[in-house]
């Protein structure tokens, strides 16, 4: 999230150690099982206006759902053929039950 987030952040906050500073703290305030909604930081920022914040907290927001967006697009591009492949081999235990009956 570090690498995507000082990224997304390059248009709000153009100074590139109040940005890296910005993002550390984001980072290590962050908390993986909050909804989306609740993303941003819990602690006030080093920026200087509020709307400089709100533009930060939108950024980490954006971010935080491509985060989501890859990782479950991740499981399921894994998940896909391990299902197809489940369905398609037939089980030894299938073959056995059959000829005992």
């Amino acid at each position: 999230m570090l690498v995507t987030l000082s990224a997304d952040l390059r248009q709000v906050v153009p100074e590139a150690l109040a940005r890296q500073a910005i993002a550390d703290q984001i980072v290590q305030e962050a908390n993986p099982h909050a909804y989306t909604s609740e993303i941003g930081p819990g602690r006030p920022l080093p920026t200087p206006s509020p709307g400089r914040r709100e533009a930060v907290v939108e950024a980490t927001k954006r971010d935080f759902v491509q985060g989501r967006q890859v990782s479950v697009s991740v499981g399921a591009v894994i998940c896909a053929p391990t299902m197809v492949l489940l369905w398609t081999v037939p089980r030894r235990g299938s073959d056995l039950a059959s000829e005992a009956g």
